[in-house]
C-alpha cells in the first residue's frame, strides 16, 4: 500500500511539474506530452498491480469491514425513524426483565410487573389409625396416604398507577380443590412521605415472621404448624408502615380479625365466615409490630436463605395482636372450633434471625390468651407455640440442608389436649437461586394431630381426613393414637 501511494504521488508530481512547465514556457511539444502519458501509464499499471497484490492477500476483508460500518449506520438511521414514529404515536414504553416482567412508561410513572410461582409437590404421610380411637369407637383412618398435589400456582401484579408514590399489588391463586382462580392480595398503598406508607385492601398480616417470608423463600417445603396454628394470614383491613430509623420498623394495622381475609372466609381457628363486612366474628382488630435490624439489609429479612453474597444480618422482631369478639346480630361473641364463645384473645410474638456465611438461623416463640364468656365453665385459656430452624449451604447458592424444630402447648383445660412436638428435616437444591428449586422433608409429628391439639386446624372430619394442614402434607389423627410421618418432595418455580 506505501508503494502504490509513492506512485500516485510520483503521478501528482510529474503532472503538477508539467503544469508549471507550461506556465513558464510555451505549450509543450508532442515528445514532452508523449513522455507525460507513458509516465502515468505507467503509474495507473504500478496502482493496478499493488490492488491486486492486496486483494489476493486479504481477501475481500478491507472492503467488508467498510460495508459492515455502512449497515450500521443504515440500522441506527432506521432505529431513528422508528423511535421517531413510536414518539408520534403517543408516549413510549419500556418493557423487560427484572425479578418479573415489566411494562413501564419512559417516565416511570406508571409501571406492571408480572411475577409467578409454582409449586408441584408429591406426599407420602404414614398414620397408626386404622383400629379407630378408643378401641375401634371413632372413625377408622387409612394407615397411609400418598399422591400428588399442586400448593400453588400463582400470578401476582403490581407496579404504580400514575405516579411512583401510589402501588398496588393484586395475587391470584388457583384453587387446588376446585380449579377456581381465588384473589389472595389486592391492596393499593400511598407513600406520604419516604418513609411512611399507608394501604389498605386485602392483604398478609405482618404478625408473625413465617408469613412476612413469602412461601417461595421458605427453608422447608412448607411453614411451620405452629405457624398454621398462630397466623394472622391473610386480612381484610388498612395498614401502615413507619421506618422511624434506620434500623428500625414500625406497622400497624386495623382489620376484621385473623383470617378475615382468607378466600372464601376462614374455616379453621377462629371463624370469620365468608369475606364480606357483616360475616366476620370480630367487633375490633388491632395488630402491631416492631422490627430491629442489626445488621445487613432489610431485604435479607424477607429470605430465610443466607446466600453467598449477602453479608452478615440481624434481625429482631415483636408484634402483639388484640381481638374484641362480635356483639350484635349474628352472634353474642366470637367462637372457635375448640374454646368456644369468648370474649376477646390477646395474641403476642417474638423472633430472631441471623444469617452470616451461609448459615441460617431462625427462631420464634408465640403465645396466646383468650378471655372466654361467662358460658363456658372452664375459663380462660392459654395456648403457646415454638419453632426453631437452622439451613446451611454446604455448597454455596446451591446445596442447603436444613432442620427444624417445633413445640405446641394447647391449654391442658381443654379436654384431651397435649403437647406436640414435630421434627422436620431436609434440603434444598437450588437449579437457579431465588428462581428454580428442589426441596425435599421428612416430618415427624411425635404426638397425635387431633382437633384439640391443634386449636381445630387439624382432626377427623367425616371420611377421617384433616380439614386445615393438608396444605402441610398432614392429616388429622385420632386421639389416642400413635405418631405421624410425611415425606415430602416439592419442585418449585418462581418468575
Amino acid at each position: 500500500m506505501q508503494r502504490s501511494i509513492q506512485h500516485i504521488l510520483a503521478g501528482f508530481a510529474l503532472a503538477g511539474i508539467s503544469g508549471v512547465s507550461g506556465v513558464a514556457s510555451a505549450a509543450p511539444s508532442n515528445e514532452d506530452l508523449a513522455a507525460e502519458v507513458k509516465a502515468l501509464k505507467e503509474t495507473v499499471q504500478a496502482q493496478q498491480g499493488e490492488i491486486r497484490q492486496l486483494r489476493n492477500d486479504k481477501g475481500e476483508t478491507w472492503l467488508n469491514q467498510q460495508r459492515a460500518e455502512e449497515v450500521k449506520a443504515l440500522v441506527r438511521d432506521v432505529l431513528a425513524d422508528a423511535d421517531t414514529r413510536a414518539s408520534l404515536a403517543g408516549d413510549t414504553t419500556v418493557t423487560g426483565y427484572k425479578n418479573g416482567f415489566i411494562i413501564a412508561s419512559e417516565d416511570g410513572g406508571t409501571v406492571l410487573k408480572i411475577n409467578g410461582q409454582v409449586q408441584a409437590r408429591y406426599i407420602t404421610n404414614f398414620r397408626n389409625n386404622s383400629t379407630g380411637s378408643g378401641g375401634g369407637s371413632g372413625p377408622k383412618l387409612s394407615d397411609d396416604e400418598q399422591g400428588f398435589q399442586i400448593r400453588r400456582a400463582r400470578l401476582i401484579f403490581s407496579g404504580n398507577v400514575a405516579n411512583p408514590k401510589v402501588e398496588y399489588l393484586l395475587q391470584g391463586t388457583a384453587n387446588r380443590d376446585t380449579g377456581g382462580f381465588d384473589i389472595e392480595k389486592a391492596e393499593i398503598s400511598y407513600a406520604l412521605l419516604d418513609n411512611v406508607k399507608i394501604g389498605g385492601g386485602r392483604y398478609k398480616e405482618n404478625f408473625l415472621r413465617e408469613e412476612y417470608v413469602g412461601d417461595a423463600k421458605q427453608t422447608a417445603v412448607e411453614r411451620s404448624v405452629v405457624d398454621q396454628l398462630f397466623t394472622a394470614n391473610y386480612v381484610e383491613g388498612i395498614y401502615g408502615v413507619v421506618d422511624a430509623t434506620d434500623w428500625l420498623r414500625l406497622t400497624t394495622s386495623l382489620t376484621d380479625g385473623l383470617r378475615s381475609g382468607d378466600p372464601g372466609g376462614s374455616n379453621t381457628g377462629f371463624l370469620n365466615g365468608g369475606n364480606d363486612f357483616h360475616n366476620d366474628s370480630t367487633g375490633l382488630a388491632v395488630t402491631l409490630r416492631g422490627d430491629v435490624k442489626l445488621a445487613g439489609d432489610w431485604k435479607q429479612g424477607e429470605d430465610f436463605a443466607a446466600w453467598s453474597k449477602d453479608k452478615t444480618g440481624v434481625f429482631l422482631g415483636g408484634a402483639v395482636h388484640y381481638e374484641l369478639a362480635k356483639a350484635g346480630d349474628l352472634q353474642t361473641a366470637g367462637t372457635t372450633t375448640v374454646t368456644g364463645p369468648y370474649e376477646d384473645f390477646f395474641t403476642y410474638t417474638g423472633d430472631a434471625l441471623v444469617k452470616t456465611g451461609g448459615l441460617s438461623l431462625f427462631g420464634a416463640f408465640v403465645g396466646q390468651n383468650i378471655r372466654a364468656t361467662d358460658t363456658v365453665a372452664r375459663g380462660d385459656l392459654n395456648n403457646y407455640g415454638v419453632v426453631a430452624q437452622a439451613g446451611y449451604f454446604v455448597i454455596p447458592d446451591k446445596l442447603e440442608p436444613f432442620f427444624r424444630y417445633e413445640w405446641i402447648r394447647v391449654d391442658p383445660r381443654v379436654s384431651g389436649a397435649e403437647q406436640v412436638n414435630i421434627l422436620t428435616a431436609g434440603a434444598n437444591y437450588y437449579f437457579s437461586p431465588r428462581h428454580v428449586k428442589l426441596s425435599v422433608d421428612v416430618v415427624y409429628a411425635l404426638q397425635p394431630l387431633t382437633g384439640v391439639n391443634t386449636l381445630g386446624a387439624s382432626g377427623p372430619s367425616g371420611s377421617g381426613q384433616s380439614t386445615g394442614l393438608t396444605g402441610l402434607g398432614l392429616l388429622g389423627d385420632n386421639s389416642g393414637r400413635d405418631e405421624q410421618v410425611a415425606l415430602r418432595a416439592q419442585v418449585q418455580l418462581t418468575f
